[in-house]
């Protein structure tokens, strides 16, 4: 929306997989120009495991589909972070 301040929003899903309908689901109705995935996983660990790179890849696909770009995913975890696009595990 034009004139529309940036909100970040925090959102929990349930462990993998997560489905695109609900990743997108407030940012479609906010009209986001683009999203950012951040999860807190349970385990503490930011390391990005098989499923957070494929699940993201298709989050990126259902992002560019509905005409809003994932632009990384990072993994937040006991003052420690993972950044999928810095670690080169997505095209930028």
């Amino acid at each position: 929306r034009q004139g529309a301040s940036p909100q970040t929003q925090e959102r929990r899903w349930p462990a993998p997989p997560v489905a695109p309908r609900h990743a997108f689901n407030e940012p479609i109705r906010d009209s986001a120009a683009a999203t950012l995935i951040a999860p807190t996983p349970a385990s503490g660990d930011p390391t990005p495991s098989k499923d957070d790179v494929h699940i993201t890849r298709q989050l990126r696909e259902a992002g560019r589909l509905v005409g809003i770009p994932v632009l990384d995913h990072v993994i937040i975890a006991d003052e420690r972070y993972a950044s999928l696009l810095q670690l080169g595990l997505l095209e930028a």
